[in-house]
């Protein structure tokens, strides 16, 4: 009986924590250089995980995880909504699709399915609505340092929304 109650007890605290934790959750979509399509896990707090994927236009998978921080305390406002800086470091992988893949802003390899690494640093503006609950609208830019085959400066920029979930 004893072991009874611990189950049940323990699947209605699972049960009532559920919502806050999927709250914290979001998928995505960021237009620009490169497209990409992204999920964000909240950490608690102002920290979050997200990571996301391109099968860019430029014939190349782009794949990266960031941690990401975020501030939106001090720009609140009851009619705007939630405006809030984030900020944070990742990674991203890049393989090649097509032979000869060279974008203007960067050198990935020459050879179809070569590999590159790179780090993150992203940075941008939130804007969570007053009236919608469930989007948040997003503007970036992406300062990424190519590691592997080459060591460059590399910039991603683009805009976009999440569905918080």
């Amino acid at each position: 009986m004893l072991r009874f109650l611990y189950v049940v007890m323990s699947l209605a605290v699972t049960l009532l924590c559920l919502p806050k934790a999927l709250a914290q959750n979001a998928v995505g979509l960021t237009l620009g250089g490169p497209t990409y399509i992204h999920f964000t896990h909240g950490l608690g707090g102002p920290s979050a995980i997200e990571a996301g994927v391109s099968f860019s236009y430029n014939h190349a998978t782009h794949i990266y995880g960031d941690y990401l921080i975020e501030t939106h305390a001090p720009l609140r406002s009851p009619n705007f909504g939630d405006v809030g800086l984030f900020y944070g470091v990742g990674g991203i992988i890049v393989i090649t699709n097509d032979d000869h893949y060279h974008h203007d802003n960067g050198y990935y390899g020459d050879e179809d399915g070569e590999v590159g690494f790179g780090v993150r640093v992203p940075v941008g503006l939130d804007w969570r609505p007053a009236e919608t609950k469930g989007f948040s609208f997003h503007i970036q830019i992406v300062p990424i340092i190519a590691v592997v085959p080459e060591t460059e400066l590399e910039f991603n920029a683009g805009i976009g929304f999440k569905y918080h979930f």
